[in-house]
């Protein structure tokens, strides 16, 4: 792909080339043929901890993290919270646990409900299979989704204690029902992690009409007095870059850093923009509110024997359940992993399995804002978790839940007993003061720029944003209300489902 000093001009401009934005590129690519620059702050994604499915964990925290930390969280012990977000082609997709559900028939079904019209699940079905490809060959996108091959056999387990309890076993998460136990479908393709970026743009590296500009960071978009973005600029190798755009500019940033954009450049609510010296220039008070975040929690379990090593970290298995037995679908997610994980601060033995309930229909709402005008200095970031008492509630009934599984016919031999958080916490506030010492992000923060057609809304259900004549969104950050499983399936088709919005739009 040619190099940003060959033009300063393109048709298109995409910022972020994580989940959505590389999709995005693709697709409106292959639609069009149109010159399109895409912006990326970090760098290359070619190092092995990236490609090997088991390594993630050593990315959080690295050079290839954004690094991000919330606020101290008053109803979660005042913890601040990582909340690691990729800094590398592919983004988050490059650093994430690699589970790939696409959610419920409901959750899309509420954003139509909710007068996005084009985002109900028959239609984001149709976007979700033309961008996935399959062994054979029935669909042909790029994306390669699948079961893990060669399961560990505690795997299986879980799913036959979860069927003792009348949890159901669900042969295909991604049919739009979510309810029950089975096999998740990861992006791992030929026992390597295959991101955004290895399955949309990297088969077409040389393609003239791409450019791919790492290492760059936008400082913020120049919007003249007709509301219309006419550049943008941002600062590569400590030099600062002037790019034009001709048609649109795309943010697909993220969660966190498109709403920081827009709040940089002037687009959020006046009387904050103004207290740090940011001049206003269009009013869209909602920028970097509905924050909405999914937990999760760990209960280990002492293993009986040695646990088999294959496809270590890599969760294979899970299941959706009702907190209660007037939920509508499933608020719960159980997923099962053969090692300790989410038990921070608990001595555990070397072997021994966690069983990992997370609340995927939270109640609790927060926000980001930034700090000052300075784009180099991090945002706010406070999800308010726990802030709802529901979300509380939901928690402690996943973690009974959890604990029903290991008493199982079929878990019970494997194990020697609980050791995180061990039988001594068995009260309601026990357990709930649990939750509060330990609980953490699923890292799937969503809804900072929320669609709809209200007043309110950042963008309409073309993505453009309210009152900026050429300026879209497309990533997590515009979801009404969060799906009710693992985001990074729902990110990447809405970034596919963009490119195709835009190209219709060019026509």
């Amino acid at each position: 792909m040619p190099n940003a000093a060959t033009g300063n001009e393109f048709d298109y401009v995409v910022i972020g080339a994580g989940s959505a934005g590389c999709a995005l590129v693709r697709n409106l690519s292959d639609r069009t043929g149109s010159k399109i620059l895409l912006l990326e702050a970090g760098g290359s994604d070619e190092r092995i901890e990236i490609q090997d499915p088991t390594k993630y964990f050593g990315l959080w925290g690295s050079d290839i993290d954004w690094k991000y930390e919330t606020v101290p969280q008053e109803f979660a012990n005042n913890r601040a919270l990582r909340w690691p977000r990729g800094r590398v082609l592919g983004g988050t997709s490059s650093i994430n646990g690699m589970v790939y559900l696409r959610g419920d028939r409901l959750d899309y079904d509420t954003w139509g409900y909710l007068g996005n019209y084009g985002w109900g699940f028959d239609e984001v079905f149709r976007t979700f299979t033309s961008m996935e490809g399959t062994s054979n060959g029935s669909s042909s996108g790029p994306l390669m989704p699948a079961v893990v091959v060669d399961q560990s056999p505690l795997s299986q387990i879980f799913i036959d204690a979860c069927g003792e309890l009348g949890i159901n076993y669900n042969d295909n998460f991604n049919s739009g029902k979510l309810s029950g136990a089975g096999w998740n479908e990861s992006t791992i393709y030929q026992g390597k992690r295959q991101s955004s970026y290895r399955a949309f743009l990297h088969p077409i590296i040389d393609r003239p009409t791409i450019t791919i500009e790492t290492n760059a960071i936008v400082q913020k978009l120049i919007l003249n007095s007709s509301h219309r973005i006419e550049g943008i600029t941002y600062i590569k190798d400590g030099k600062e870059h002037k790019v034009s755009i001709a048609r649109e500019l795309i943010l697909s940033a993220g969660a966190v850093d498109s709403p920081r954009l827009l709040l940089l450049s002037g687009i959020g609510a006046p009387e904050e923009l103004r207290s740090i010296g940011i001049k206003p220039v269009v009013e869209l008070p909602e920028v970097g509110r509905n924050l909405v975040d999914h937990m999760l929690i760990g209960v280990a379990f002492g293993s009986a024997s040695k646990i088999d090593g294959r496809n270590p970290f890599v969760t294979e298995s899970c299941a959706f359940v009702g907190s209660n037995p007037g939920v509508v679908g499933s608020n719960v997610q159980i997923s099962f992993v053969n090692e300790k994980n989410f038990v921070e601060g608990y001595e555990v033995p070397e072997h021994c399995f966690t069983v990992i309930p997370g609340i995927v229909r939270p109640q609790s709402r927060g926000w980001i804002k930034l700090r000052s005008s300075d784009p180099t200095v991090s945002p706010l970031i406070d999800p308010r978790y726990l802030s709802e008492t529901a979300d509380l509630d939901d928690f402690v009934s996943g973690i009974q839940i959890s604990r029903e599984i290991a008493k199982t016919k079929a878990l019970s031999p494997w194990t020697t007993g609980e050791v995180a958080p061990g039988p001594g916490c068995s009260s309601d506030k026990q357990i709930r003061d649990y939750v509060r010492s330990v609980a953490t992000t699923w890292f799937h923060p969503v809804g900072t720029c929320r669609m709809g057609i209200d007043s309110g809304a950042v963008v309409d259900p073309e993505l453009r944003v309210q009152g900026i004549a050429n300026l879209r969104i497309a990533d997590a950050s515009i979801m009404p209300t969060v799906v009710s499983c693992n985001t990074n399936a729902a990110s990447t088709m809405i970034g596919w489902k963009a490119g195709e919005l835009i190209a219709n739009s060019k026509k």
